[in-house]
């Protein structure tokens, strides 16, 4: 904030000179980046640029900056709003109508009627106070509104109340397509959204409500008549119509970081005085709607205070402290109960009131200790188990990633199921790129691709991180693991299944199985299955996805999500001993028809219960001119063994045969010679 050192001094019973006055600020937590001399038509000021903190709203503002030099000095503060209320003139003005039908976003709106006001210069020392701060002094009444804004730091607009229709005051939200010409010399004119908060008279927009007045209703040398706004909107409505239109303002700033509603009735008080003395005119009964918070309460113990600093404050010293910061307070016994003033939000537990007693007491009156104890704890195991992941996968050749989490709507359509929806962010920074990623085999194609044009080099890659999207139960987030794979000789899906298949069994001590399913991105592809819960998608990228991201020949690509399966890490591991007879093992190759999966060979040949059946392994699968359209040859291992003795050949015919006869009967296959 831009602060003048004579407007600071005004505030005070003695002034403060520009280098104390810098290092007090900086002390309170408020430091000055940088000072300025700067003329005036009242002489010489100096131009102070203090750096305020976000939940400080009250420092931006010369009373905020005030208070926090009198914290700390034995100076005494000219509070501008302790005044006494001006009465309003009797007349047969009755006032203006008010209609909040934004109540959720516009918390108190108050309006005043001021009659025969004479629109001129400001007078000196009014200008002088502006012109320090880097202002340009408009007429009194502008000026005025300038003033009281960063005096008290809570925005206020005068409208001229002849450019009013209707004779009524409508805060509501704008119809699609209405316009509005803000103020400025090079305002343009914009198109209103339902989105945008407004101030309207009967007819049309007058104002941006917290942002920016409107040009159709500004004041002028020909006003006579004003109607006087101060009110508080909410920070989120004031951000978000302030960066859909790209206008910021002093008030939108105060705003977005949150302006006291019982501030209202007071910066009304200070707005109506200021303009009676510089531009005469009568006064209204105001109208004010909304319903303005109690101020909140805290107990501050003066044990605690040792507890949590370590050092003893005299009862003396909290007390004038606490008096000095405007919290009232109120001693009983050992607890003093203190009233948070205006414009301190960030007031509202007792730790924060013995924050602000370290704060001006001194913190470098805070023991030290020389040493400090730290217990290093372990990893929680989830983060070991990705670790050894990340680990695992760069073991395997890939390289990790770090991408952007948000995508295209086309990259996002490739990769949603049919009962997800897309998350989209609602901020124009994110030009066309909106999406929330529901997957990360698009960001990992995009990077493959890059690279590929910049070095000629097929690399294969993999991320770790969160992947979105939207269900009628609302939004989920879930962690992912993707891995991408150059096919080097054929488009075969074998090294990433065992990359899977290793990733799986490291986490869980078991494999996972897979199951055909169709997606977009994928030809072929598979879901993943553990214990019967979906864990995840493999599958060769479609061609038309190679094409797109401008990669050549067959990739493979595949996601898992984590959450099931870090739970059960580490896995249970049954350890047995070598067994002590060789086993048997005979090839099968079985002519079965292409939809016949894996899994459902493996699980009926299992079920079999052979005699002394120890195991049957994948070996691969042939598909060619010597074979029929829709068939495959796949080729699988059964293993034989007895735990007493050495099997023959011949005890292995007959489960072998049975093998055989049950998949032919059941499956349609056929012994390939």
């Amino acid at each position: 904030m831009d602060a003048s050192l004579r407007w600071i001094n005004a505030l005070l019973d003695r002034p403060v000179e520009c280098e104390e006055a810098a290092d007090l600020l900086t002390r309170a937590g408020f430091p000055v980046e940088h000072t300025e001399p700067v003329t005036t038509r009242m002489g010489e000021d100096i131009r102070l640029d203090v750096e305020t903190t976000s939940n400080r709203g009250d420092c931006n503002a010369h009373l905020g900056l005030a208070r926090e030099v009198v914290a700390l000095t034995d100076r005494q503060l000219k509070d501008p709003t302790q005044l006494a209320p001006a009465d309003p003139v009797s007349s047969s003005d009755a006032g203006v109508v008010v209609e909040n039908e934004a109540p959720e976003d516009c918390l108190v709106y108050h309006a005043r009627i001021i009659r025969e006001v004479k629109v001129g210069p400001s007078p000196d020392w009014l200008a002088a106070h502006l012109e320090a701060r880097g202002d340009v002094p408009r007429n009194n009444i502008v000026d005025a509104t300038n003033y009281v804004l960063h005096e008290l730091g809570h925005p206020v607009h005068a409208f001229d109340l002849d450019k009013l229709e209707g004779g009524r005051i409508k805060i509501r939200y704008a119809q699609t397509g209405e316009t509005m010409l803000p103020l400025g010399a090079d305002a343009k004119e914009i198109e209103l959204s339902a989105k945008d908060l407004v101030i309207a008279d009967a007819a049309k927009p007058i104002a941006l409500a917290g942002v920016k007045g409107g040009a159709a209703s500004s004041v002028d040398e020909n006003t006579t008549n004003l109607l006087l706004e101060t009110a508080t909107f909410t920070p989120s409505a004031v951000r978000r119509s302030s960066r859909r239109h790209g206008i910021s303002s002093d008030s939108s700033y105060r705003f977005e970081r949150q302006v006291p509603d019982r501030q209202v009735p007071i910066a009304s008080e200070r707005l109506l005085q200021l303009i009676l003395s510089v531009a005469g005119g009568e006064a209204a009964p105001p109208t004010m709607v909304g319903t303005i918070a109690a101020a909140p309460t805290m107990s501050l113990r003066f044990p605690r205070i040792k507890t949590i600093l370590g050092i003893d404050i005299p009862s003396e010293r909290v007390i004038e402290i606490l008096d000095a910061l405007g919290l009232q307070p109120r001693q009983d016994g050992d607890t003093v109960s203190c009233t948070a003033p205006i414009g301190r939000a960030d007031l509202t537990r007792e730790i924060d009131l013995i924050e602000e007693l370290a704060r001006i007491h001194g913190l470098e009156s805070l023991p030290i200790e020389d040493a400090a104890n730290i217990r290093i704890r372990p990893a929680q195991s989830t983060e070991i188990a990705r670790r050894m992941v990340r680990d695992m996968l760069v073991g395997f050749g890939a390289y990790e990633t770090v991408s952007h989490t948000l995508v295209s709507e086309a990259a996002a359509n490739r990769f949603l199921d049919t009962e997800h929806r897309s998350l989209r962010v609602d901020d124009e920074r994110a030009g066309g790129t909106p999406i929330l990623r529901p997957s990360l085999i698009d960001t990992l194609t995009t990077i493959a691709g890059r690279n590929l044009d910049a070095s000629g080099r097929k690399a294969a890659l993999f991320e770790i991180a969160a992947v979105f999207h939207e269900t009628g139960n609302g939004h989920e987030e879930r962690t992912a693991t993707a891995l991408l794979m150059p096919c080097e000789d054929e488009a075969s899906l074998q090294p990433i299944r065992g990359c899977i298949d290793r990733v799986v069994s490291m986490l869980t001590g078991k494999i996972p199985h897979a199951m055909a399913a169709d997606r977009i991105w994928s030809a072929p592809g598979a879901d993943l299955q553990w214990q019967d819960r979906p864990i995840g998608h493999v599958g060769l990228l479609a061609p038309e996805i190679v094409s797109a991201h401008g990669l050549e020949g067959q990739w493979a690509a595949c996601e898992l999500f984590l959450e099931p399966l870090l739970s059960h890490w580490p896995p249970e591991i049954s350890v047995s001993p070598p067994p002590a007879f060789p086993a048997i093992e005979r090839d099968l190759s079985l002519v079965v028809s292409d939809d016949v999966q894996w899994h459902a060979i493996s699980s009926l040949i299992e079920g079999l219960q052979l005699p002394a059946f120890d195991s049957v392994e994948y070996v691969g699968v042939f598909r060619g001119n010597q074979l029929s359209a829709g068939q495959k040859s796949l080729t699988l291992r059964l293993r034989f063994r007895a735990e007493d003795r050495t099997l023959t050949h011949e005890e292995v015919d007959a489960p072998v045969a049975q093998v055989v006869g049950t998949c032919a009967s059941q499956l349609g296959a056929e012994l390939r010679q």
